[in-house]
């Protein structure tokens, strides 16, 4: 495949001290409005760095243009010009003008630990997760610990309805928590089978489907997790592990490594290719029927606007290892890293 060469975006290094005062959130950008056949595949591109050198970034959620979250692992200089020996924060916030940092440090100061997936579903409802779950209330951050916690258990996707009365966080290992709303606490849910638990998604009643897949056979299943906690069977995979799962109008649709496929309900096993890539996807957003992004490990992803699929190419100089996307209004935002290993932040504006 050919990458096509365009215009070097110097990426300008923005880097902040860590306050207090955090930024209040902004409104979510409102929905954007039109026909099924209008919305374009054309991005114009823009890039920014946070943190310094050797910094990590895997997930980013954007509430607004001006809201946006991002997770990992970020470093500083200190006060003597040198690189930190522990990181400033392992989540930071855009608020339209600089990047503020925000730490959490469960166990003393040396403990500092991957940050791997972020989700926003409003202002006051924002979400982070590594070995555990966080959530942004619009003015502080919480913790949630459950039973089965475990640290680097690889907790790596979180779902949230709107109400955030139904939450679900999974990961490596068939790591997977349910929220209790009536206990304010997440409860550990057993799976069918031995696998990792790639992705999540949900209904705004709160039954959650669940990608999950082993490596050493595999093997993959959609898991179906009802209001009540239990666990059935929605898909028994014949195309290889499940990385990534969504529902539009009731119809299933899934990832296996670089191929997207509509389930097809006559069988267990019946699917219907719809798109491939040349690598695999590393994370699919839906923001709405027809405007859905399916980003591959490196620079460029599958854009879908309601009648067809489109590869579209971001134009930075170098290769970018791409961990997650999120979209708000005509807004994207993709994360990853460059070969130097730069955090870098895609900001992408839909024409």
């Amino acid at each position: 495949m050919t990458t096509r060469i365009a215009l070097l975006v110097s990426a300008c290094l923005l880097v902040s001290a860590c306050r207090d005062d955090a930024p209040q959130p902004a409104e979510p950008d409102a929905p954007v409005s039109q026909p099924l056949d209008t919305v374009s595949h054309a991005f114009t591109w823009e890039y920014d760095t946070v943190g310094i050198q050797y910094s990590t970034i895997d997930g980013v959620a954007a509430v607004s243009e001006n809201d946006v979250w991002v997770a990992g692992r970020f470093h500083q200089y200190d006060s003597t010009g040198r690189p930190d020996a522990v990181p400033v924060g392992n989540a930071a916030h855009w608020d339209g003008r600089e990047w503020t940092f925000h730490g959490f440090n469960a166990l003393g100061l040396e403990s500092w630990y991957h940050l791997d997936d972020a989700a926003a579903f409003g202002p006051d409802n924002v979400w982070i997760c590594g070995g555990s779950p966080f959530r942004w209330d619009g003015a502080q951050w919480k913790n949630y610990m459950y039973k089965g916690f475990y640290f680097h258990s690889g907790i790596n996707e979180i779902w949230s309805s709107a109400d955030q009365q139904h939450v679900c966080v999974v990961g490596m290992r068939n790591s997977c928590a349910r929220y209790s709303p009536a206990d304010d606490t997440f409860l550990w849910v057993d799976m069918p089978y031995p696998g990792n638990l790639y992705d999540v998604t949900g209904t705004e009643d709160g039954t959650m489907y669940i990608a999950s897949g082993n490596p050493d056979n595999g093997a993959g299943f959609v898991y179906r997790l009802s209001t009540t906690g239990t666990v059935d069977i929605h898909y028994i995979s014949g195309i290889g592990q499940v990385h990534h799962v969504w529902l539009i109008d009731n119809t299933t649709y899934l990832v296996s490594h670089n191929s997207i496929y509509k389930k097809v309900d006559r069988l267990y096993q019946d699917v219907e290719l719809i798109a491939s890539a040349e690598h695999s996807f590393s994370d699919v957003v839906v923001a709405a029927p027809n405007n859905i992004f399916a980003v591959t490990w490196f620079n460029y992803f599958l854009h879908y606007n309601g009648s067809t699929w489109e590869e579209v190419f971001f134009d930075y100089p170098k290769l970018v290892s791409v961990h997650d996307v999120s979209v708000t209004g005509r807004h994207v935002y993709i994360v990853g890293f460059t070969p130097e290993q730069y955090c870098l932040v895609i900001h992408g504006t839909r024409h």
